[in-house]
């Protein structure tokens, strides 16, 4: 049985008022049918693979854009567990409180703040939180609050259609990192010049951490494994993030793979993909 959808606003329609998600789902797919643009086809298979992805998992939608908030309504809401939206930080911390989520997806920009200042909140609640933003525009100065803000993901929105936000949602469900390769190519232009230049900062010791780290093990899992403390695991966490230039662990880790300094392995979680 679909979940309730419930919004901070009284915008949008209710089920009373317009067809049921499902048969607009179905009407969107054949009217899509009849379209013979080769890219269709793709697009079909990313909202089906979407589907299955999320089917049973509960989900909470925060963004300005009621565009963003209606297609993840038609799309998901004969599959979820539950989806719950809203356009304010507000709204959305009220949902939090509730229940939370096994997934929050944010739009850039909310109704009096951004997608980032919400889940830096998100973030100070519920640390481990997987939360995916949805970014708008693409300049160093958005990047660097998106990366402050702790996401777990970060997909450009024009990118929506060609499959990236299905891998985006696969990595981070997985317990991973994510972002859109044009956006690691802008973040980190220029941070440094050489992989041995960021190798020589990091000692041994700090380079078995963050390989842990990029696996996508948390501080005891990695002080089990390293035959240490915990909170030596934090000392050299706090170290890599200063000679690394890094505002997070995520951002650690994004360095560490797009520098090759840490070749990706397999982690605690089979299979996944950062990039």
């Amino acid at each position: 049985m679909a979940g309730v959808v419930t919004f901070d606003t009284p915008v949008v329609c209710t089920k009373a008022t317009r067809p049921s998600a499902a048969a607009a789902f179905s009407g969107r797919l054949a009217g899509r049918l009849m379209d013979f643009n080769p890219f269709i086809q793709s697009d079909l298979e990313h909202d089906e693979a979407t589907r299955k992805l999320l089917s049973g998992r509960s989900l909470l939608c925060v963004s300005a854009r009621r565009m963003m908030i209606g297609h993840m309504e038609i799309l998901l809401e004969s599959v979820v567990c539950s989806l719950h939206s809203a356009t304010t930080e507000e709204a959305g911390l009220k949902h939090l409180q509730q229940l939370v989520p096994d997934l929050v997806l944010v739009g850039e920009f909310l109704e009096g703040s951004t997608g980032m200042a919400f889940i830096r909140r998100i973030k100070h609640r519920h640390p481990h939180l997987p939360c995916l933003l949805i970014l708008q525009n693409e300049t160093s100065d958005v990047l660097e609050e998106a990366f402050a803000s702790g996401s777990d993901g970060i997909c450009l929105e024009r990118y929506a259609g060609r499959g990236y936000i299905v891998t985006a949602l696969k990595v981070i469900l997985d317990g991973g990192i994510y972002m859109d390769a044009p956006l690691l190519t802008i973040m980190l232009k220029g941070t440094f010049s050489s992989v041995g230049e960021v190798r020589t900062r990091l000692t041994p010791r700090e380079r078995d951490v963050l390989c842990k780290l990029v696996e996508g093990y948390g501080n005891a899992e990695i002080a089990a494994q390293l035959l240490v403390s915990v909170e030596t695991v934090r000392t050299h966490m706090k170290a890599i993030r200063s000679k690394l230039g890094a505002r997070n662990r995520n951002h650690a880790a994004l360095i560490a793979i797009t520098t090759g300094l840490v070749r990706w392995q397999k982690g605690p979680s089979q299979g996944r993909d950062p990039l």
